[in-house]
């Protein structure tokens, strides 16, 4: 039987506030990048620095996880963390305009993102209360969010791309400040009650030793689910090498003679396959677990094929496979993690999953310094996916054996 439970105001408020900040969040990104090149004249290894540097404050985002649980009153935190946003922008405008240290703009540019990753995680812990924990309402809300987040994701990277075609990069960044300040106008709307922490601790224990100790009990809670926990592991390393691969794919253009202009097909190709999934994973009925193993195998022999296939055609038809796949795991994996986890807990265990996102990230986006050879990297990053697959199917087989 289908659930027919509608969503409460709070849950659309909050929905429209996450997708004012996935907007204003594009356009920052566009402009901020196209001003770094016209003011600064910046290098690659130096916009590499810069890039590096934004992803720090989402690795660190498990030590600052205590912090987020002991904010009781969510509503006034997520207003202020989008108010924080709007007075970064407008930092980074006079950074601009003012032609200041690029030490400056590194700076504000790393608080935006530590500010940006901690609003995400409280808008994740969100999402359980705004449904009144209606664990039905829950499941059918991530199709919503998955759908709504990639769907934005796009259009507003394309809006803000045509916008620099007809305007400056600050008058984009202006255009960000109306779209994150609409966030606050919903964030406001939200009806709340002050939530109560998770883990009480003593006002006179809060020192470093007591702080330790919560991180410890957030990571702690992490690994509570082993099999999970490691299914995360793994998202995060793979997505760190799908990340790479989509990096290098300007020199994988060129080992097969084609122009780089092709870029734009392919990125197109990538994000428009990624939302189909999105689109099909709500028809996908399967237990998160054992879907994983066939994403792995099918997703990784496509994207195999597309590093080992001569002809072009069935390469860009691997990739669109791969992508689809890939797309519909993004909805089973959030799915999976409100399944799986305690709803109290799911803002810590989303930043412990940032982190272990972020920390991967880096580490791939460092292999090009090291071994930059796009071919023999695509064939071993998915003959390892699949052998994950393999790994997590003999995992299930044996799990269900015992059962």
């Amino acid at each position: 039987m289908t659930y027919k439970g509608t969503f409460p105001d709070n849950f659309k408020n909050l929905i429209i506030g996450r997708s004012t900040l996935n907007v204003a969040d594009s356009f920052y990104d566009v402009a901020v990048t196209i001003g770094l090149v016209n003011v600064y004249a910046i290098e690659a290894s130096r916009l590499s620095t810069f890039t590096l540097l934004s992803m720090i404050p989402p690795m660190l985002a498990f030590i600052y996880s205590p912090l987020l649980d002991r904010m009781q009153d969510t509503k006034r935190w997520l207003v202020t963390f989008q108010l924080l946003h709007i007075a970064l922008v407008i930092g980074i405008l006079w950074c601009f305009r003012l032609e200041l240290s690029i030490l400056v703009l590194y700076a504000l540019n790393f608080v935006f993102y530590l500010v940006n990753s901690m609003l995400a995680a409280l808008e994740v812990r969100v999402v359980p209360e705004a449904l009144n924990n209606d664990e039905p309402l829950i499941e059918r809300s991530v199709d919503i969010q998955y759908f709504a987040m990639n769907t934005l994701d796009i259009i507003s990277n394309f809006m803000a791309s045509l916008l620099l075609g007809v305007m400056t990069y600050t008058m984009v960044l202006d255009i960000s400040l109306p779209i994150f300040l609409a966030g606050v106008y919903f964030f406001l709307r939200l009806r709340l009650p002050r939530h109560e922490r998770t883990v009480q601790a003593d006002p006179e224990q809060c020192g470093s030793p007591h702080y330790i100790q919560e991180v410890k009990t957030s990571i702690k809670q992490f690994f509570s689910e082993k099999e999970t926990a490691m299914i995360i592991l793994i998202e995060a390393f793979l997505s760190g090498a799908i990340d790479l691969l989509l990096a290098l794919v300007p020199l994988y253009l060129i080992h097969l003679d084609l122009d780089v202009k092709w870029l734009g097909v392919v990125l197109a190709c990538q994000r428009g396959s990624d939302l189909l999934g999105a689109m099909i994973a709500p028809r996908i009925h399967m237990e998160p677990k054992n879907f994983f193993s066939l994403d792995y195998l099918i997703s990784g022999s496509a994207m195999l094929g597309v590093f080992l296939i001569k002809p072009l055609i069935l390469k860009l038809i691997l990739f669109i496979i791969a992508f689809v796949v890939i797309g519909i795991s993004g909805n089973i994996f959030e799915k999976m993690i409100y399944r799986d986890y305690d709803t109290r807990i799911v803002g810590s265990i989303y930043t412990t999953i940032t982190s272990c996102y972020s920390i991967f990230g880096i580490i791939f986006m460092l292999i090009p310094y090291v071994y930059d050879n796009v071919i023999a990297l695509g064939i071993i990053f998915n003959v390892m996916t699949i052998v994950f697959g393999l790994v997590i199917l003999f995992h299930r087989y044996q799990k269900q054996m015992q059962a």
